[in-house]
């Protein structure tokens, strides 16, 4: 089981920002455009099941893309990685940052909708 806080920010036209902490549980953590996925990204840009967090045989917890999408870490389009605190995951337009757990969580995803640029990059 994977016990995740995700921590939906928001900002106003000043900039200003918010955010709302939502806890989310599961074997695995779905991402993507569906409304059955755990985190749902309201962006045409995501497919409908866009990648998986899962736990590992050694407890680390790792994201994939699921079939052909990839996913930005770092700024690089991988298919897969080792989730670690510090770590930017992109999809579609949306940025999750990778925070240091804390109990009772296994995860803790800063997740915020940001201006993409062509390719890979993203900004803040």
């Amino acid at each position: 089981m994977i016990s995740c806080l995700l921590k939906q920010v928001t900002r106003n036209r000043k900039g200003l920002a918010s955010s709302k902490d939502i806890s989310v549980t599961g074997e695995t953590m779905d991402i993507g455009r569906a409304p059955v996925c755990k985190i749902h990204l309201l962006d045409h840009q995501a497919f409908l099941h866009h990648a998986t967090i899962t736990r590992a045989d050694d407890g680390t917890l790792q994201i994939a893309g699921v079939g052909e999408a990839e996913i930005s870490i770092d700024g690089t389009p991988r298919h897969m990685a080792t989730l670690q605190p510090g770590m930017q995951i992109g999809i579609g337009a949306y940025q999750l940052r990778v925070e240091p757990s804390s109990d009772p969580y296994d995860l803790i995803l800063q997740l915020e909708w940001v201006q993409a640029n062509w390719g890979m990059g993203w900004h803040w």
